[in-house]
């Protein structure tokens, strides 16, 4: 009775895993930089969501000091044809938290150009770098 169970229960959660596959949206290209002003509205109703102003994009880059391609490079470097652990990814930036941050952020990036793989391992991830 219990192996019925156990297999009905595989059977609902394959079911539910091939329904969810099928729900998903085709990938979003973006051929250019999305425009907030071409929605009339939007960027105040942001602004009134988080009680400030939104300011560019750019903005926030050059005050952070953060260059994602700049980043990019450094990773690619480091990595080379192989592959690491995030953990010992030498540092691009002095301050050691906002490092991590911004080499995470840009290897989320990366991984969505199909330039790197990331695999969880316990509190690490490894980063491949994905031949071309």
């Amino acid at each position: 009775m219990m192996r019925e169970v156990r297999i009905r229960e595989r059977k609902r959660k394959e079911e539910l895993k091939v329904l969810l596959a099928g729900s998903r949206s085709d990938t979003l290209i973006l051929l250019e930089e999305p425009c907030l002003d071409s929605l009339p509205g939007l960027t105040e109703a942001l602004n009134g969501f988080i009680g400030t102003e939104v300011s560019g994009f750019e903005d926030f880059l050059s005050r952070s000091g953060f260059s994602l391609e700049d980043y990019r490079s450094h990773l690619l470097s480091v990595i080379g044809n192989g592959s690491m652990l995030f953990s010992d990814i030498a540092p691009l930036a002095a301050d050691w938290r906002k490092d991590k941050i911004w080499s995470f952020v840009t290897l989320i990036f990366m991984r969505q150009d199909r330039e790197v793989s990331l695999t969880q391992y316990g509190a690490d991830i490894l980063v491949e770098k994905i031949a071309e």
